[in-house]
């Protein structure tokens, strides 16, 4: 998989929709301050994002070897 491949399918699921359901949240304000702080996320990893895409001393590679030590559960790159 090559980098630009990568930045691709990880700006794919940053803009994936994040799945809240309103039921699990109790009340309109709880819910309205998780989808703020998700939004938030969104954009910081976007920022994040186009600076590594930008980068060419960045590679594939690193870009793989980095995602190996950040697992959160929800990602994986094959």
């Amino acid at each position: 998989m090559d980098k630009q491949a990568i930045i691709e399918s990880l700006r794919a699921f940053i803009n994936s929709r994040p799945g809240l359901e309103f039921g699990n949240y109790g009340n309109v304000a709880n819910y309205r301050a998780e989808s703020r702080r998700i939004t938030k996320q969104k954009h910081d990893a976007l920022t994040l994002l186009n600076a590594v895409a930008w980068r060419d001393s960045i590679t594939a590679a690193d870009i793989i070897e980095a995602s190996k030590r950040a697992y959160a559960g929800r990602l994986t790159i094959n």
